[in-house]
């Protein structure tokens, strides 16, 4: 029986191999980190969507009162010959059509959707620790977002490690043109009585090379096919890159039109409901 080790000393295929494989391993923790941020952000996005839908019944709630409130003002002018049939058709309308957008506000799916999100049975109650939804102004510039991207978004680490491994395999494609050493060792036991025994011991050292002079167009072949994996992968990260730019680009955005529709929203607000006490008291 005997007993052998190797070890290659100069094998570029497969050295190109483990790099690629390192690189691909590091590119699925950057993969790994991408769905965690995802993940939070549906949670965030769900939880304040929550909120929001709540506010959104609140509010329709407030409407059916109101126009419950009117419609039996109307119908008490309307039985003295104050008002014509025509207002009390119309107030029961609009009561009606505050009822049918309260009905579909409670019928949103927010809680459901939150639920699935993090996990939760779908039928679970949320009790969310803010009621309200309160904005806190949050001061970057689209350059310092743009910069603090590039540097963080895990989808281009991943994107430029899948260059890196395209770079390695195109390398160890090349490897077709080169030779490879090896190295061996070896014990070998002898025992003319026994199975397992060991009365004529062995030992062995050595080392090999071997060099493919011609394949037949196979490392060509491979070497073109890597190449142009390689490119396909720049081509790849470049619209990555491209892609991140934009998306912060749009996100930027969004942010400050929202800012400026909360505080253009708030003066409707404000005037909408003295105009409603004005309506009120006129009517």
């Amino acid at each position: 029986h005997n007993f052998s080790i190797s070890a290659p000393v100069f094998n570029p295929q497969l050295d190109a191999s483990i790099d690629s494989a390192r690189y691909t391993r590091e590119g699925t923790g950057a993969s790994y980190e991408e769905a965690l941020q995802q993940a939070k952000y549906d949670a965030i996005s769900g939880y304040y969507t929550l909120i929001m839908n709540r506010n959104l019944v609140d509010v329709a709630q407030q409407a059916v009162k109101d126009y419950q409130g009117h419609v039996t003002n109307v119908e008490a002018q309307y039985n003295v010959g104050l008002v014509a049939s025509s207002d009390v058709l119309a107030a029961k309308t609009n009561l009606a059509e505050s009822e049918t957008s309260l009905v579909k506000a409670q019928n949103n799916l927010a809680e459901a959707s939150l639920n699935q999100v993090i996990a939760y049975p779908v039928q679970t109650s949320i009790t969310t620790a803010e009621h309200d939804l309160q904005y806190k102004p949050y001061n970057v510039t689209l350059e310092q977002a743009k910069a603090y991207a590039m540097l963080h978004r895990s989808a281009l680490v991943k994107s430029a490690l899948d260059v890196k491994s395209a770079e390695e395999a195109v390398k160890s494609a090349k490897a077709g043109y080169l030779p490879t050493v090896a190295v061996k060792a070896g014990r070998g036991y002898i025992d003319p009585d026994g199975y397992f025994g060991t009365s004529t011991k062995s030992w062995s050292v050595g080392a090999s090379a071997s060099w493919s002079l011609w394949d037949g167009g196979a490392t060509q072949n491979a070497i073109k096919k890597a190449n142009a994996q390689l490119e396909q992968a720049k081509e790849a990260n470049l619209a990555t890159v491209d892609a991140v730019l934009l998306a912060v680009q749009k996100a930027y955005l969004n942010l400050r039109s929202a800012e400026q529709t909360i505080q253009s929203t708030q003066t409707a607000v404000a005037q909408g409901q003295e105009s409603f006490r004005i309506a009120t008291l006129r009517y």
